[in-house]
């Protein structure tokens, strides 16, 4: 299943430089090893590769891990949208695990839907990838505030 696309303008040159600092700033994006693999106005992809540390005591991905990929790519998506004199933060959040996280790595694909004045509306989907197949293992929801 794709993410829907929904066309937005960036609000001015620089946002993809800004965004991306923003994205490698976070102490705890460092800590997992996320990496963004695409970007553009009112989206964000970003992957992680799969180690043991993140795992929970099945050896899948942990639900935690999977609903950070969901908040980042999601939250990430409305940030690509607001100037520099703005952020985004997360307001309200869901998770939905739709199958165990298996995979050698994990791709998130965070989309906003709608970008209002004070609040955006974002959704991410989260794939285990194996030998370059995907599989859906998690869907996002996210209310971000913008301030």
């Amino acid at each position: 299943m794709q993410a829907p696309e929904v066309e937005f303008t960036a609000p001015d040159d620089g946002y993809q430089k800004r965004t991306e600092e923003l994205f490698y700033a976070m102490p705890f994006v460092k800590l997992l090893g996320m990496k963004i693999a695409g970007i553009g106005p009112g989206w964000l992809d970003c992957e992680l590769s799969n180690r043991p540390e993140l795992q929970q005591q099945n050896g899948f991905l942990h639900a935690g891990v999977i609903a950070t990929l969901a908040d980042m790519s999601a939250g990430i998506s409305a940030a690509t949208l607001v100037g520099p004199e703005s952020n985004t933060l997360s307001a309200e959040f869901k998770i939905v695990l739709l199958r165990p996280g298996i995979g050698e790595r994990f791709i998130a694909r965070g989309r906003t839907i709608k970008r209002g004045r004070k609040l955006s509306i974002a959704e991410s989907w989260i794939y285990g990838v194996t030998n370059d197949k995907e599989k859906l293992v998690a869907r996002g929801y996210l209310t971000l505030v913008i301030v």
